[in-house]
């Protein structure tokens, strides 16, 4: 009967600890970094048949100071807050400037998808 009770007193301490760690962790998605998404680059399928000096030189970052100040930082608060049509709006803004970003799409369209807002929704 002690070895069922100690059994138990270390199952419940177990149990505790998973939940204080699920509890306390971060969200995984979230981004946590102003350079965030990290240093990637995209290649163009326009530019696949060019010669490598007329290529432009791989994107490795968003350019936030291109987009009007605290762009990122209201795109975050209508993901935060689960507002799809600001997100919408904000994807429709960034795509019309003269340039826009393709990491900094890729960034609004990840909101999207992660809200499950029905115009990011994967073709399947």
């Amino acid at each position: 009967m002690r070895r069922l009770g100690i059994s138990l007193v270390v199952a419940l301490i177990l149990a505790v600890s998973a939940i204080t760690y699920l509890a306390l962790r971060p969200d995984p998605w979230r981004p946590t970094d102003e350079n965030w998404p990290p240093a990637q680059t995209y290649d163009d399928p326009e530019e696949a048949d060019m010669p490598v000096e007329m290529k432009r030189p791989p994107q490795t970052g968003v350019v936030w100071g291109d987009y009007q100040p605290g762009f990122k930082k209201r795109i975050d608060a209508a993901g935060d807050a689960g507002d799809c049509a600001a997100i919408v709006k904000f994807f429709d803004e960034a795509a019309a400037t003269p340039t826009p970003d393709r990491l900094a799409l890729t960034y609004i369209d990840r909101w999207g998808e992660h809200l499950a807002c029905r115009q990011f929704a994967e073709e399947k």
